[in-house]
């Protein structure tokens, strides 16, 4: 399962930030709250947690993309190892050879890339072994058409099989239930993240679980 945090804004206040132009400064506030959150507790001994950030077509057109992103991050003594940013198909295939240089860039600084709701976009195969891609994230309608057997779940078989194919990290959105999960696992799906396991918590919550775990693996050992 993947630990989830929230660190957004609701569908209709970035909606509204995207059309009044200031997503981009919203944004910025967000990831420096979220890396500096995040990197307390990596340096408190959880070396494995990585911060996924979702970006807005906006952001990652923008021309100085790469660099306000990791100057966020430095100013922040965020590892970069530990970032991963999150696009979705369309993004990538709205202008290829341009955002192709700055996911370059980006995975040269070992920031991860990974596709968001993979599937209902663009779905060019061409792009995922050409560009510096590390993981695909299944589409919860995807996932939620898990129901009766391989045939309600035909196209999260294919982009399962796939991804193992191109060596590529493989992570299911949206499980809600025992059956979804089990039956991911059979696919070999390394991860999932939805509410079977628990909604997004606030930072504050994330802490608490993080410290009980630590306290709990030093009493163990």
């Amino acid at each position: 399962p993947i630990i989830s945090c929230r660190y957004c804004l609701v569908k209709s206040d970035r909606l509204l930030a995207e059309e009044t132009k200031l997503i981009s400064q919203l944004s910025e506030q967000v990831l420096d709250q979220a890396c500096r959150d995040v990197g307390q507790w990596i340096r408190s001994g959880h070396q494995d947690l990585r911060l996924a950030v979702n970006l807005s077509p906006i952001e990652v057109e923008h021309p100085r993309f790469v660099e306000t992103l990791m100057e966020r991050v430095n100013a922040n003594q965020f590892p970069p190892g530990n970032l991963e940013i999150e696009i979705t198909e369309n993004v990538i295939m709205n202008d290829l050879e341009q955002i192709s240089q700055k996911l370059r860039e980006l995975a040269d600084m070992n920031v991860r890339i990974a596709i968001d709701d993979f599937g209902t976009g663009y779905s060019s195969l061409n792009y995922l072994h050409r560009l510096p891609i590390h993981t695909l994230k299944v589409d919860q309608s995807f996932v939620q058409a898990i129901r009766g057997g391989v045939d309600d779940a035909c196209i999260v078989n294919a982009i399962v099989a796939m991804a193992h194919g191109l060596k590529l990290k493989i992570v299911a959105e949206g499980v809600e239930t025992e059956n979804q999960l089990q039956y991911l696992r059979t696919l070999g799906c390394q991860q999932v993240q939805g509410f079977f396991y628990g909604p997004a918590q606030p930072a504050s919550n994330i802490n608490k679980l993080l410290t009980q775990t630590t306290i709990r693996t030093a009493l163990s050992g």
